[in-house]
């Protein structure tokens, strides 16, 4: 009898064990948009901080700060040599929010001398080019200065590792843990920040970004780093192919993705971001790509972007066969123009028209909204909402009841408003046999671009009101009723990133925002909702 029991108590705790796992393991449905690299993320993606870290700043000795004139680089980016009374500084981390630690390990190979200063200094000497360095100061930017460097054997490969950390990145780990237990929960990742996408360089596969770069905040993260990701959270990935590249980087990249992505995993591949957005390059080089066609045509650029989906999409398959059923093509449209989207599909400038015969598994569009609290329209307007500053919540209560109905003015991107843009292109796609997708989706109450962009007040309400309940529930509503039209998945935007002027983008503010309100909506729908497409 006790031998029976001791099983049942063996039993039950292996049971409960496992439930654990499984509801570890189980994914939200939704997908993310990771935020770009650079000094100043509070995401901290990798254990290694020089992955951040920006440009070499060149300084020389009486001259003004930055002013130190031209470096001689290797391959890579590494500083071969300095001339006399020259030095680099390297800023690694531009504070926004809490850092992963308070104590750092660097190491280096080369002859040099290395020094530390802003944020963070030296210790502890840990052996040869091995140094234990400390954030001492309130101040914003951690900065590491080769002082020397020797021509023969230069200062390379430079580590800068959390104390914490230092065990797991021995072992040949790459990823934040805390930021990894984040990630793992969503469905797919979007990584067109990662790639560098928007106005990017990229024609040739040599051009990629590589393992050995000094940095990935400049040409972005090399692609072996975002299959491991993808194969280590167990997560799809969704693929930007820059608008430059020829067919021989998009033959590559099929293969390299194919080959090393584990099997289960979908691949969403879309052509640039945005391509009709034209701040971007990429929306001018369509169009100079589409004249050179078609001659002159307003709408030429469009109808080149979905021709080039098509190119990209039928590469991938004619280069790996067995990557079909696991690879979703999209073609990214406005979400704004109808009209434009319709053209896109049809694309009949095209001698092989209409693109939407092309092998096109999905439409994507924006999923945001603002309540137009943002700042756009007339003066009038802004003026209305300036006046809700005064009152006792700083106007927080209207801007919710704008954002959800327009209850103050007309706006075309309320919650309600955009429930039915929703509907209305989730019936296009379904009258050309594809899916609705969100390539990004959120809030996007910002001024950025817009007269207010630099007005204290504005922004100082647009990020109170996303700190704010009304922002949990305005989030969590704009997911249902994505869900409630049948739209499939939605990539929000994006995953972890400090509030500015420029947006207040980030699920969360920094790395473990537990109590952000865009946070907790996404943890409650994802909990509560299971996939539906």
């Amino acid at each position: 009898m006790k031998t029976n029991f001791l099983f049942l108590l063996i039993l039950l705790s292996l049971m409960i064990n496992l439930n654990i796992v499984f509801a570890h393991e189980e994914k939200y449905p939704l997908g993310m948009n990771l935020a770009g690299i650079y000094d100043s993320s509070t995401q901290f993606p990798f254990l290694d901080l020089t992955r951040q870290a920006r440009k070499w700043i060149s300084q020389m000795e009486g001259k003004p700060w930055g002013k130190g004139g031209d470096l001689v680089l290797d391959n890579h980016g590494w500083v071969r040599s300095l001339r006399p009374n020259q030095s680099v500084d390297w800023i690694f981390i531009s504070k926004n929010g809490p850092l992963p630690d308070t104590e750092f390990v660097v190491w280096y190979e080369g002859d040099g001398k290395i020094d530390y200063s802003g944020l963070v200094r030296k210790v502890d000497t840990l052996g040869k080019n091995r140094d234990l360095i400390r954030v001492v100061s309130k101040g914003k930017y951690a900065i590491l200065t080769i002082k020397k460097t020797n021509p023969d054997n230069y200062i390379r490969n430079i580590k800068i590792v959390a104390k914490k950390y230092l065990h797991l990145y021995e072992k040949g780990k790459i990823f934040n843990p805390q930021w990894l237990d984040y990630i793992r929960r969503f469905t797919a990742i979007r990584l067109m920040d990662w790639l560098k996408t928007n106005n990017s360089k990229i024609s040739k596969w040599s051009d990629r970004p590589k393992l050995e770069d000094y940095t990935w905040s400049l040409k972005g993260v090399p692609i072996e780093v975002i299959v491991d990701l993808a194969n280590e959270i167990g997560s799809d990935v969704w693929l930007n192919i820059p608008h430059r590249a020829d067919d021989d980087y998009v033959r590559r990249l099929a293969r390299y993705v194919s080959d090393n992505l584990i099997d289960s995993h979908k691949i969403y591949l879309e052509h640039s971001n945005e391509v009709w957005n034209w701040r971007f390059q990429q929306t001018h080089y369509a169009d100079k790509a589409a004249k050179r066609l078609w001659g002159k045509h307003g709408n030429g650029y469009i109808q080149w972007h979905a021709k080039r989906t098509v190119e990209i999409c039928s590469l991938w398959r004619t280069e790996r066969p067995k990557i079909k059923k696991r690879l979703q093509c999209v073609l990214g449209i406005q979400g704004g123009w109808y009209n434009l989207a319709l053209i896109a599909l049809e694309c009949p400038l095209w001698e092989k028209a209409p693109c939407y015969n092309g092998g096109i598994d999905a439409l994507a569009i924006a999923g945001y909204f603002t309540g137009c609290v943002n700042g756009s329209g007339g003066i009038d307007r802004i003026q209305r909402i300036r006046k809700w500053f005064s009152e006792k919540d700083e106007g927080m209560e209207k801007a919710y009841e704008q954002t959800l109905e327009g209850r103050y003015f007309d706006c075309k991107r309320t919650i309600i408003s955009m429930k039915s843009k929703y509907k209305k292109f989730k019936d296009l796609a379904n009258k050309y046999g594809m899916s609705l997708l969100a390539y990004e989706g959120g809030q996007h109450i910002t001024g950025n671009g817009l007269k207010i962009q630099n007005d204290k007040d504005f922004i100082r309400f647009h990020m109170k009101f996303n700190r704010t309940d009304y922002m949990r529930k305005l989030t969590f509503t704009n997911f249902e009723n994505w869900k409630m039209v049948g739209g499939g998945l939605f990539m929000y935007f994006d995953d972890i990133s400090p509030p500015s002027k420029w947006g207040s983008w980030g699920s969360m503010d920094y790395l473990g925002d537990y109590t952000s309100p865009k946070y907790k909506a996404i943890i409650e729908f994802g909990t509560q909702n299971q996939q539906w497409w």
